[in-house]
Parts: structure tokens; sequence; C-alpha cells
């Protein structure tokens, strides 16, 4: 049974689960439905398929740990633009995953979560600029040796609040930006009212953030290992 740091209250805290493929369990497998087990089996590559593997089966485990309900017996169901839920429950979650490294989210209000291995071997200012608003385009052009980091902290910004709103990329990157008030990190509360956005501590090398519907009290991280006794 995963410990859990405490109940989730209407005070819009957010529990973040932090796991990796390094904690990959012979009964991952057998925790996952049919459905789950045969996408699986899909993936050409072992070490994707372990990270599928591991990423649904403690999704199902941290899950199970607030809903008390089985982890093999939870039902999830997709929204509209494809957003995994939870059937007959109103707990929300939302799960990524890079490199290796995963995290999942856990509160009561609409979430989404996003973690990037940073890669210093693109063209970031490129990607910038077809994925960006001018304002962040901006901060990415004048980062300078910073950029791989500015470019990566408004990545995991936009993601996580285009997964939290449940349409992905649906939504243009480009008609909102993460860097409200001249500060990167911080959602427009003019044009983006009703959302809270947080960048919490991931693995070295790595962003994250996390964006609630609402007022965000506290982000909690977790580690997964550790809550259910395995070794690190």
């Amino acid at each position: 049974m995963i410990q859990v740091p405490g109940p989730l209250h209407e005070d819009g805290a957010v529990h973040v689960w932090k796991t990796t493929t390094a904690s990959l369990h012979p009964e991952d497998l057998a925790v996952l439905d049919s459905a789950e087990r045969e996408q699986a089996q899909r993936f050409r590559f072992q070490e994707d398929r372990d990270l599928y593997i591991h990423a649904h089966a403690a999704l199902r485990r941290i899950l199970s740990s607030y809903t008390a309900i089985p982890a093999c017996d939870l039902f999830f169901e997709r929204g509209p633009y494809g957003k995994p839920e939870l059937r007959s429950h109103s707990l929300r979650f939302n799960l990524s995953h890079s490199a290796g490294n995963i995290v999942i989210a856990v509160a009561l209000q609409e979430v989404g979560v996003d973690i990037e291995f940073m890669r210093a071997d693109l063209d970031l200012l490129d990607i910038a600029q077809h994925f960006f608003s001018p304002r962040e385009l901006a901060l990415v052009a004048a980062a300078g040796a910073g950029i791989t980091r500015t470019f990566y902290r408004i990545w995991t910004c936009k993601e996580a609040y285009m997964k939290a709103t449940g349409m992905g990329f649906s939504l243009p990157s480009r008609s909102f930006d993460v860097c409200g008030d001249g500060q990167l990190g911080v959602l427009n509360s003019q044009t983006h009212p009703g959302w809270s956005l947080s960048e919490f501590p991931c693995a070295e090398g790595f962003a994250a953030a996390v964006v609630t519907q609402g007022v965000t009290s506290k982000v909690h991280v977790c580690d997964y290992a550790e809550s259910c006794g395995r070794p690190l």
C-alpha cells in the first residue's frame, strides 16, 4: 500500500508523485488491465515497454491509495479531447514521463503535469518560433547561455496547462503565455483566470511543472519507491 502524505482537502493541495523505471517491479504487469497489457506489448523496445508498464502500474497503485478501490479494479475513460479520467470518481490525476522519469499528479480539481529531459542538441529557438507566444519567444531569444533551461521551463509550464484544461495540443500553444507580469512560470491572471501554475524540483537535468484549477495551496512532492517500501 502506498503511504500518501495526507488527505486531499478542498484547499487546493496537489500531490505530485515521482518514480523511475529503476523501480519497475515484477508484479507491475499484473496490475494492468487487458487493454493496457496489450498496449505494452505493442512497444518495439523493451525500455519503452518497461516505462509504460511501470508508469501505469504506479498510477493504479497511487490512485488506489486515495480511492480505496483495488488497483486492478480501477476503470478509466477519456474526456472529449482524450484526457484519461477515473470512471465514477471525482479524483483528478495526470501523468507525464521523459527519459525514464515519471511524474503523476493527484488533486481534487483539474490538474495537468509535465516533465521533460532538457536536451541541448536541438534547435530550441526554431521550436520556440513554432510553439511559443511572442513574449515567450522573446525570453528564449534573450536567454543566451541559459536558453536550454529557459526553453524547457516554458515548455513544461505550457504543456501542464494544456493538459490541465483537458484539451492538450488541441489548444493552440501560441494562444497563451506562461510569463504573466513579465515573470516566467506565471499564468496571466487576466487572460487565464482560475488556474494555478507551479514548477517543482525533479531529477537533475529535467524541468517539471504542474497546473491546477483554482488556487493551489501547496504542492507536495512524493517519492513512489520510498512510499511503497522499495529500494531507491
